[in-house]
């Protein structure tokens, strides 16, 4: 959304969205052409009223909102996500650091366990914990060394690294 349309309090809608994986990520198409991958974790895991979304089979029937009002989970009127947060997690997660998702799929890969988790990236159990349900951002330097130690981020070396580069990660590690 343009900062005109959010000086006019425009309300960003949702022309499209689908499951995109790996478990909580969603690809949206906003009213304006663009196209974001989310990580809808941080709000799963947040709200209780989302909780039934922890089931991915039931995350990944999410559909568009009525009127493009942000995201819902049909038949379900309570299981939505409005368009101002939609769009904040997003703008939130346009920083170069690995996401919840992404995280959790790299734990599961490697078989890693939260206390082993922790040691390899010195930090403590509640720190992997607040990373794995997007209560935390796992930081830059975190991100890399997940990269690095995995063996998936040979271009994550240079001090230049974008968040371009760590989406590329992203899906290396979700293979």
């Amino acid at each position: 959304m343009g900062d005109l349309a959010r000086a006019a309090g425009a309300i960003p809608r949702v022309r499209a969205v689908e499951y995109a994986g790996p478990e909580y990520m969603v690809s949206v198409v906003w009213d304006d052409g663009r196209e974001e991958e989310i990580d809808l974790a941080p709000l799963v895991f947040r709200y209780r009223i989302l909780r039934p979304l922890r089931r991915l089979e039931r995350f990944a029937g999410v559909g568009v909102a009525e009127y493009g009002y942000g995201l819902a989970w049909p038949p379900d009127d309570d299981l939505e996500i409005g368009p101002e947060q939609l769009a904040e997690l997003a703008a939130a997660q346009r920083a170069p650091e690995l996401r919840p998702s992404y995280f959790r799929a790299w734990m599961a890969g490697e078989g890693l366990t939260q206390e082993a988790a922790a040691r390899l990236l010195h930090c403590s159990k509640r720190t992997i914990a607040d990373y794995a349900v997007g209560k935390a951002p796992i930081g830059f330097a975190a991100s890399v060394t997940i990269g690095v130690r995995s063996g998936r981020a040979p271009d994550l070396a240079a001090p230049e690294a974008d968040a371009r580069e760590i989406r590329a990660m992203e899906r290396r590690l979700a293979r």
